[in-house]
């Protein structure tokens, strides 16, 4: 889909767009979102950051999802201006030098930005989306002194419900007004969308006390390896904090452990980095979460990015 098409579709006599899901812990699918509450969601947006009519949306990423879907619908309603390119690692900002109110990237494009810092024009406020942050892309983001926002939403919620300030820190997600959150039963978060929805997560969570949260990884995700479970997140966090590296913690089929836990790590030189990752796992994880084989490639991915979590690593 392109952008004139999806503009067409939102001005249409349709009550609801039809969109795809990601797909990062499954078969990804089409949905359709009623406009009522994609508007809603477009104007929380537009309130958080104070947008003035008129404001300058700027996309690098595709309308076929919901995060370029958005910065099209905030434009309409603020009666601001729409500029777009098609998706690549390079994003080029072509927009005259006028400041651009808000961006949206994915972090491999905010990699890009952040090495051709000289060049960019003014921006206000910057959404990061659509896969998890690096530390080291944080740090560098934080470095940069930009407004730059880590977003957390899904396509069944119509966009983010949620953002935190990139910094050096790993700061709570904070719910935007008309949302409440809770935790379930099974330690998950759960969404309510006043006046639409509520939604069950498989995302387990830990909620503060001033409502903000911290997304601990997710349930489906979790490996059970000798009959114990193993959260995948928490160990990619602790793994890439240290290290700086991209890591996906995964499995292989085992005849003594049912699962056997694998790592692919993405950027690590095998000579100068496996000792040290192995000397780390022994002295920080539990005997069922160290790797029985870790593999240095690139880590499997979505169309739009994300971990690839429902794969075997199969040691290509």
């Amino acid at each position: 889909m392109t952008y004139p098409e999806f503009i067409e579709e939102w001005l249409g006599e349709s009550e609801d767009i039809e969109c795809n899901t990601s797909g990062s812990t499954g078969i990804a699918k089409r949905i359709r979102l009623p406009k009522e509450e994609v508007k809603k969601s477009a104007i929380r947006t537009l309130k958080y950051f104070g947008f003035k009519e008129g404001s300058l949306f700027y996309s690098c990423i595709s309308p076929s999802y919901i995060g370029g879907k958005m910065m099209a619908v905030r434009a309409c309603i603020n009666n601001g201006e729409l500029k777009y390119e098609n998706p690549s690692n390079r994003p080029q900002l072509n927009n005259n030098g006028r400041r651009i109110d808000l961006l949206a990237v994915v972090p491999s494009q905010m990699q890009y930005l952040l090495d051709n810092l000289a060049t960019l024009p003014p921006i206000s406020h910057i959404l990061v989306g659509g896969a998890p942050i690096p530390p080291a892309l944080r740090k560098r983001i934080a470095d940069s002194g930009l407004s730059a926002w880590e977003t957390y939403g899904m396509t069944e919620t119509a966009s983010h419900i949620a953002l935190r300030k990139i910094d050096s820190d790993l700061h709570p997600f904070y719910p935007l007004p008309g949302i409440k959150i809770s935790k379930n039963k099974e330690e998950c978060l759960e969404i309510t969308i006043e006046g639409w929805q509520t939604l069950q997560t498989n995302d387990l969570v830990e909620i503060l006390p001033d409502w903000g949260f911290l997304i601990k990884g997710r349930k489906d995700a979790v490996i059970i390896s000798g009959g114990k479970k193993v959260n995948p997140s928490e160990i990619e966090q602790m793994l890439e904090n240290e290290f700086g590296f991209e890591v996906l913690v995964t499995s292989e089929p085992d005849e003594k452990w049912g699962e056997r836990i694998v790592y692919i790590i993405e950027g690590c030189s095998e000579e100068y980095s496996l000792e040290k990752i192995n000397t780390f796992c022994r002295t920080h994880l539990p005997p069922e979460a160290r790797p029985k084989e870790i593999y240095c490639r690139a880590l499997p991915r979505t169309a739009n990015g994300k971990k690839e979590r429902k794969t075997h690593a199969g040691g290509k």
